[in-house]
């Protein structure tokens, strides 16, 4: 758990705005629910950001979706939603050979944009920790990233990595954060 730490650590370095939004004592996320309900353990830097943070909104673009306590059906809810419409597109020949979960190598969302992008995790193994990020760009730009949930967002926002088909504005030299709690 302490490398889980130290890259969190490294997040909240790379994007200061993000530290605003930290729980102090933990949220408390039913993390068991949530896994019985998908399936699926899911990657321990994702739990470890969930239980630091609501969901964030990044740059007015991006969106981390992470489960809220008392709310954990909500998150499943949207996490279904996401799988059906990467199944819709799977049936029309449009989602790139990629299906969603529980299929073999089948993807589970994690995020989005508020222009249509989609962040997901290829369930490829039943390792959580060996699964990579699949990006869907809105204009159907698909690609790959070796790496978790955390990492993605220290890469992505320090502007380590290319993000084929986000916008050029995106992230912005200072990204700024804020933390939605559901209603």
């Amino acid at each position: 758990m302490a490398g889980i730490m130290l890259i969190i650590e490294e997040l909240e370095r790379t994007v200061p705005s993000l530290t605003r939004w930290r729980s102090t004592g933990g949220r408390d996320v039913d993390w068991r629910l949530i896994e019985n309900e998908l399936g699926t353990p899911l990657p321990t830097d994702y739990r470890a950001l969930a239980e630091s943070y609501p969901t964030l909104l990044i740059d007015d673009f991006m969106v981390v979706t992470l489960p809220a306590p008392a709310r954990e059906r909500d998150f499943v809810s949207g996490v279904r939603e996401t799988a059906e419409t990467l199944q819709d597109l799977a049936e029309v020949d449009e989602s790139h050979g990629h299906v969603p979960f529980p299929e073999a190598g089948g993807l589970l969302g994690w995020g989005s944009s508020l222009s249509g992008d989609q962040f997901y995790w290829q369930v490829n193994s039943s390792e959580p920790e060996s699964w990579r990020i699949v990006v869907s760009g809105r204009n159907d730009d698909w690609w790959t990233f070796d790496g978790g949930v955390v990492e993605f967002l220290v890469s992505a926002l320090g502007r380590r990595i290319d993000l084929p088909g986000l916008p050029a504005a995106f992230p912005s030299e200072s990204p700024e954060v804020r933390g939605i709690e559901p209603q």
